[in-house]
C-alpha cells in the first residue's frame, strides 16, 4: 500500500507558491506591455544632441584623447591605456 502523505505535501507546496508565481507572471506581462507602448527614438531626437563634441578620425590614425570616470569614480585618460586593448 502506497502512502499519500508525500502527494499531499507536494500539492500544498505547489499551492503555496502558486500565488507568487502568478504575481511574477503578471508583473512580467505588465513590464512587456509598458515597453511595447514606448515611443522609439527618432533621428531628430538623436540629432538634437548637439552639445556633444565629436572629433572624427580616419582608420589607422590615433584616437583623440579624452578623460572619463571609471566605475570607482576615478578619472582616467585614454593615454593611460596606450598599447593595451580596451573596450569602451
Amino acid at each position: 500500500m502506497k502512502s499519500t502523505v508525500s502527494k499531499k505535501s507536494g500539492f500544498t507546496l505547489i499551492k503555496k507558491y502558486a500565488a507568487i508565481y502568478a504575481l511574477l507572471f503578471v508583473a512580467a506581462i505588465l513590464i512587456m506591455v509598458d515597453h511595447y507602448y514606448e515611443t522609439p527614438l527618432t533621428l531628430a531626437d538623436v540629432k538634437g544632441l548637439s552639445g556633444v563634441d565629436v572629433e572624427k578620425s580616419e582608420v589607422g590614425f590615433k584616437a583623440p584623447g579624452f578623460t572619463a570616470r571609471n566605475l570607482k569614480g576615478q578619472r582616467v585618460q585614454l593615454a593611460d591605456y596606450r598599447g593595451r586593448v580596451g573596450l569602451l
